[in-house]
């Protein structure tokens, strides 16, 4: 009896240990599925989220055309200021550039620039002195402006061209017209002239020559009566026997008169308009669209022969 009990009694404990150790691994097997399963569903989920997002990436999204357009004017902008900067960076470099290419054609110039010689130096020197003779010429072409202005002394006389006079009588001097045949019928044409001999009882001829001119200086005829006297022609006598001649008073433009050289007329009025050798040794005539002044004489006696009239 006793033993039977205590069988059913090992009985009852194995099956009980068995039991607890079916729960117990159950229990253990349980707990270590359950990790297993989880991981399997993070790297599916992962798997599909990546799927997803390729799938996303691939799929096109619609076109919106204003979303393009402001891409476009982007893309538009961000090349016209690149091209900008870089026509920007040209400029620089040509400017950094440009003086070395200003200081290599400025050595150029040094090195090719011929060096001074003799010759140069003259025809510079030269160059000067033409260019101050006719700045001294200008001036003094300017100046006959006020020079030559028709008035002079003659015989104690103030002469002023032209000269209104009555009876062919100035002073002391009578004046014969040099015209065959009545001068009250004469007409005269314009620019054309007729010559007075003036004749006076304190000179001869071997003192000194006068001649009084009548000219027409106007558009029309005008009778030879009716004209004034435009000019004097004065020529100095040689002298009776090898005496010196008997001479007028004369003052001139300038002060100049009987036996001023050559030298003073032109250091006065400059050059000439016209000059030259004629039955003297130097002529030399001057104008200024008004008057008209000539002298001539011997170099070693000076003037010894005037023109004065109206141009």
């Amino acid at each position: 009896m006793i033993r039977k009990g205590y069988e059913k009694m090992w009985k009852r404990s194995a099956a009980v240990i068995m039991a607890l150790a079916l729960a117990a691994g159950t229990c253990g097997c349980g707990k270590s599925a359950e990790p297993a399963e989880t991981t399997a569903k993070e790297e599916t989920a992962a798997q599909e989220t990546q799927e997803s997002a390729a799938a996303a990436s691939t799929v096109k999204e619609p076109i919106n055309p204003e979303q393009v357009k402001s891409e476009e004017v982007v893309k538009t902008d961000d090349a016209a200021q690149s091209a900008s900067k870089k026509e920007t960076e040209a400029k620089d470099a040509g400017k950094e550039q440009a003086p070395a290419a200003s200081t290599e054609e400025k050595e150029k110039e040094v090195i090719e620039k011929p060096e001074v010689s003799e010759a140069n130096t003259e025809a510079e020197k030269e160059k000067e002195e033409k260019k101050k003779e006719e700045e001294e010429t200008k001036q003094a072409t300017q100046d006959l402006n006020d020079v030559l202005d028709g008035a002079m002394k003659f015989d104690g006389m103030d002469l002023q061209f032209p000269i209104e006079i009555s009876g062919m009588k100035l002073g002391k001097w009578t004046l014969t017209l040099e015209y065959d045949g009545d001068p009250s019928t004469k007409s005269m044409a314009p620019m054309e002239a007729v010559l007075a001999k003036m004749t006076s009882p304190d000179f001869t001829d071997d003192d000194i020559i006068v001649k009084a001119e009548f000219g027409n200086y106007s558009d029309s005829e005008v009778m030879l009566s009716d004209l004034p006297m435009t000019g004097i022609y004065i020529t100095k006598g040689k002298g009776k026997d090898g005496a010196e001649p008997k001479l007028p008073s004369l003052e001139l433009p300038c002060g100049f008169t009987w036996g001023t050289p050559a030298s003073e007329v032109q250091a006065q009025l400059g050059e000439a308009s016209l000059s030259g050798t004629f039955d003297y040794d130097f002529d030399f005539m001057y104008e200024n669209g008004e008057y008209v002044f000539e002298v001539s004489g011997m170099n070693d006696t000076g003037i010894e022969y005037v023109v004065y009239s109206v141009e």
